[in-house]
């Protein structure tokens, strides 16, 4: 509250004085009346002073100070507490302190009940809190609150025992330092593209790949209804599946038990019906067989009935997973075997839905197989899709298993966690598996499994690049001889894309993230990346945030290209660089390697050239048309790690269908995209 005018009082003193000299004036003027009247020549002025003083005086202390000191008590009650302020009494102005006594009253009124409501919303919140808390600490599941960012807000210590590393669990600090990262983006994703979806449960490696968690995510929303974090619910996969393994048992062996009750029922029942004449004693033990035998499973089903119930039913848990956690885990198991078996994790990753458990349990058992009884060190893990399944095929150098050999390991024993018998798994997904010849003095075994589709982005405004053309991307001065006459497939190639603030490179757009994956051997291998945001010291337009989804938030902290572009050339290293429209993307990192003192001068294939040679005919050479005719599924559209495994699955596509059409080499191919880069601009320059 303002104060009053600091001179409003002094100004109201100064007018009493006016106004009692003006009453002086008036009685000088009357001294002559007086004076004339007889009286003494000094009582006239006397009077008058006398007159103007009392005025003053009365003024001062009826009306000035008292309104002095109720400015003051306003103030007071204004700024401190209302209810303890002595107002002065107004003998001159009664219905101003009447006034100010009633809004003494309403402040204190409002004061205290402000208080009483404070005390009682603090009091709630604090019994809430405690309720929370004893909620928290008794549940048997693990729970983590994490904001938009991904940063725990809140987590239980059921959390904590569930994680590889509980001291990484804290407020403030990613959620990914302790899960995985991928399948959380995943749901989020979904569950916010699907609005009102009932949370699913799925698996979630812990990020150190130590052990496997079943989670289910649920959205919290702000006041407007939007986003703003997520709750985790956690429980460790090895009790459920421990539990679907006792049930799995249980059942397998009453059933072999009344196999052999049955068997007895059945010849006693027989021997009755078809030997008539037996005798007495005969027949009597026969029917005593029947009646034991009878009772034992009588006994038997009530004993599985009872299990049943206790077990809560056969059900087996299954949950979508990531293959590339699928296969993480797999490799830690397999490098733990004797002899150990290396996994090398190939192709575009996928999500499939399954018992990840028995899964994993049967894939570590074919991997010791191979090594056992083959001889294999070293397989490959790759994903196919076929008929709406994913397959998971292990890969390696040498002859498929025979059929025969191949039965026998679905056989037991089995040392899986999960079930008896390898094909107990198989039979659990509703699937088989085969090994057949893979090309190249290779052969796999395939496993097709149920898909668990990933959420496709949300729908943004469109906006294409450019087409470039730099004719010498594919003869730069480190294609030398000995490259050119190299096989494709025996080459590193490192497909790569960036996103920029704009399409206008000569205008100064700047790079805003680079993503990249290396392929080996004509393989992706998802595992081998590089990404990274970059702040490109300029604002981001609104324009290409529809297309990328960088906000300048989210580059704010990042380093800038020259500390970026170093790193990607080391990722580089040796390496041919294939990008999509590639003489955008050599030209936007172009730009800054200078700076850097860097030099790119390896050698560069573009996927849209190479299509547009293998399909001449066809109008749509974009990332998005080509994986449609290649099926290649598209994720992450417009992310630069995104686009490059999407290249890069195209990439290895185009090398098959090259091969067939005898393009072996990288010099041929170099002078086919070369003559394809020209026909293609002479057409669009008609």
């Amino acid at each position: 509250m303002r104060p009053p005018p600091p001179g409003a009082v002094a100004r109201l003193r100064r007018l009493f004085l006016v106004l009692g000299l003006a009453v002086a004036l008036v009685a000088h003027v009357a001294t002559g009346a007086v004076a004339n009247w007889g009286a003494p020549p000094w009582a006239g002025p006397a009077a008058v002073a006398t007159l103007v003083l009392l005025a003053w005086l009365l003024a001062e202390y009826r009306l000035a100070r008292p309104l002095d000191r109720l400015s003051r008590d306003l103030l007071v009650a204004a700024r401190d507490d209302p209810r303890h302020v002595p107002w002065p009494r107004l003998a001159w102005a009664a219905r101003l302190g009447e006034a100010a006594t009633a809004l003494q009253s309403r402040l204190a009124a409002a004061e205290a009940e402000r208080v009483s409501a404070l005390a009682a919303a603090t009091a709630r919140t604090e019994e809430q809190k405690r309720r929370l808390e004893a909620i928290l600490l008794d549940l048997s599941h693990g729970v983590i609150v994490c904001g938009r960012d991904h940063h725990v807000l809140l987590f239980n210590q059921a959390a904590a025992d569930q994680v590889d590393a509980p001291h990484a669990l804290g407020l403030g600090r990613p959620v990914a330092e302790v899960l995985s990262r991928a399948p959380l983006e995943h749901q989020l994703e979904r569950l916010e593209r699907q609005a009102g979806a009932r949370p699913e449960r799925f698996v979630c490696a812990t990020a150190g790949g130590e052990r496997l968690l079943y989670a289910r995510m649920a959205l919290l929303t702000d006041a407007a209804g939007f986003p703003s974090g997520y709750v985790l619910t956690l429980v460790d996969a090895g009790r459920e599946v421990d539990r679907a393994g006792r049930l799995d048992r249980l059942l397998r062996t009453a059933i072999e038990r009344q196999r052999g009750l049955l068997a007895s029922l059945r010849a006693a029942a027989e021997t009755l019906a078809d030997v008539p004449d037996l005798s007495a004693e005969e027949q009597h033990a026969f029917e005593r067989v029947l009646l034991e035998e009878t009772i034992q499973l009588s006994e038997q089903n009530a004993c599985l009935a009872t299990a049943l119930d206790e077990l809560g039913g056969r059900s087996w848990p299954m949950a979508e997973i990531g293959t590339a956690d699928l296969f993480a885990l797999l490799a830690r198991r397999t490098a733990a075997q004797d002899p150990p078996v290396w996994i090398v994790p190939t192709g575009v990753p996928d999500w499939v839905y399954v018992d990840s458990l028995s899964l994993l349990d049967l894939l570590e058992h074919f991997c010791g197989r191979l090594s056992r009884d083959c001889g294999v060190p070293l397989l490959g893990a790759a994903v196919a899709r076929e008929h709406g399944r994913v397959c998971i095929d292990l890969v390696w150098q040498g002859d498929p298993v025979p059929e025969s050999t191949l039965d026998g390991w679905l056989k037991p024993p089995f040392e899986g966690t999960s079930a008896v018998d390898a094909r107990a798994v198989l039979e659990r997904h509703g699937t088989d598996c085969w090994s057949q010849p893979a090309g190249h003095g290779e052969a796999l075994i395939r496993i097709p499994l149920p898909s668990a589709e990933a959420p496709a982005p949300p729908p943004r405004p469109r906006q294409m690049r450019p087409e470039f053309y730099d004719f010498d991307l594919a003869n730069r001065p480190a294609v030398t001889d000995a490259l050119r006459d190299r096989r494709l497939r025996e080459l590193t190639f490192v497909v790569f894309d960036v996103e920029t603030t704009g399409l206008a490179l000569s205008k100064g757009d700047e790079v805003v993230s680079i993503g990249a994956v290396r392929v080996v051997n004509g393989r992706v291998l998802p595992m081998e990346t590089f990404e990274r945001l970059v702040n490109p010291g300029r604002p981001i337009p609104a324009e290409s945030v529809c297309f990328h989804g960088l906000t300048d938030a989210a580059v704010r902290d990042k380093p800038p290209l020259a500390i970026v572009l170093p790193q990607f050339h080391r990722f580089a290293t040796d390496a041919v660089l294939v990008a999509h429209n590639a003489a955008f993307d050599m030209t936007a990192i172009g730009r800054g390697a200078a700076a850097c003192d860097l030099a790119f001068d390896h050698p560069v294939l573009d996927t849209l050239l190479i299509s547009a040679w293998l399909d001449p005919e066809e109008a749509d050479h974009s990332l998005d048309g080509i994986a449609a005719r290649m099926g290649v599924e598209v994720t992450a559209r417009h992310n630069a790690l995104g686009d490059a495994l999407t290249a890069a699955a195209i990439l290895v596509r185009q090398f098959e269908r090259l091969e067939a059409r005898g393009i072996e080499r990288f010099g041929q191919l170099a002078v086919a995209i070369d003559l394809s880069a020209r026909l293609r601009q002479n057409r669009m320059a008609f």
